[in-house]
C-alpha cells in the first residue's frame, strides 16, 4: 500500500470511532434496561429485594468486558496501520534520497 492509501485507511478508522460511540451506548444501555426490567419481574415473582442491583452490576461488568475487547482490537488495528505508515514513509524518504 502506498502512503496515501494508508493515511486514508487510518482516517477511516478514526471516523469509525463515531459509530463505535453509538455502539457503546447500546452496549451499556440494552443490558441495563434488561437488568432493570428483569429485576422488576423477578422481584414480583420471588419478592426478593436486591436482584435488580445484582443484575445491574452483572450488566455493568459484562459491558466493560465487551468494551475492553473492542479497545484491544481497535488498538491493534491502529498500531498496525501506524507501523505500515512508518514503513511507507521510510521507503518514500529512501526513494527521495536517490
Amino acid at each position: 500500500m502506498n502512503l496515501k492509501e494508508l493515511e486514508k485507511r487510518r482516517d477511516d478508522e478514526v471516523t469509525s470511532f463515531f459509530w463505535l460511540a453509538l455502539y457503546i451506548i447500546f452496549i451499556f444501555g440494552i443490558p441495563a434496561l434488561l437488568a432493570v426490567w428483569g429485576g422488576n419481574k423477578l422481584n414480583e415473582v420471588f419478592d426478593v429485594r436486591g436482584i435488580q442491583f445484582g443484575l445491574l452490576f452483572l450488566a455493568f461488568v459484562s459491558s466493560w468486558g465487551v468494551i475492553a475487547r473492542i479497545y484491544v482490537k481497535k488498538t491493534r488495528v491502529m498500531k498496525a496501520i501506524g507501523e505500515e505508515i512508518k514503513k511507507a514513509k521510510e521507503i518514500e524518504n529512501a526513494n527521495n534520497l536517490k
